[in-house]
């Protein structure tokens, strides 16, 4: 069994940054944490997924949210994602059945749908961090259109859960555990 270390950095200490330093700043902070000063240099996929540039088996996905950021580590691809449950109403998507039916699986379609009215919003954004750390660990991202490419879902082992107002996902192709790290 594959094992995912998440360590977590809240954002308090970077409130004073522009959201541009703040996301740099938060991955310096998580790529050091995770693989100490000289992690070495990052690049990107064509997608804009980024990887260590030395192969050396180590994997890295990093999610931002509005107040923390996160970041998986582990020695296969993965994908990680983190939403802020009381700011996804409010953001770039609305939650309903039409965004529910453009991008979510027919297991998440279902399991958003079939939730109680106070929960709807808490399960859209489980679905979404899933389906979001799914096309992460596909190294595509929404390059690949979930309603035009079904197959982004098969294949995948994804965890969800919630962590102090926030949903977490993450995907591997592998049966995998989580070690939290970092302000637990």
């Amino acid at each position: 069994m594959r094992t995912v270390r998440l360590i977590y950095l809240d954002h308090s200490d970077l409130s004073e940054l522009s959201p541009r330093e703040l996301r740099a700043a938060a991955d310096d902070k998580l790529l050091s944490l995770a693989f100490g000063q000289e992690y070495g240099k990052i690049e990107k996929n064509e997608f804009g997924k980024p990887f260590l540039s030395e192969k050396d088996g180590r994997h890295f996905s990093i999610s931002h949210a509005k107040g923390c950021s996160v970041i998986g580590i582990s020695d296969t691809e993965l994908g990680v994602d983190i939403e802020e449950i009381s700011e996804m109403s409010g953001r770039r998507l609305k939650i309903n059945d039409d965004i529910a039916g453009q991008y979510f699986s027919e297991e998440y379609k279902k399991q958003y749908v079939m939730a109680k009215e106070e929960r709807k919003t808490e399960v859209f954004t489980l679905c979404w961090t899933a389906t979001e750390a799914m096309l992460k660990a596909a190294g595509t991202g929404f390059h690949a259109d979930p309603r035009n490419n079904p197959e982004v879902y098969e294949g995948w082992k994804v965890k969800s859960f919630l962590h102090r107002g926030y949903a977490v996902s993450i995907a591997m192709r592998e049966e995998f555990e989580i070690v939290k790290d970092r302000n637990e």
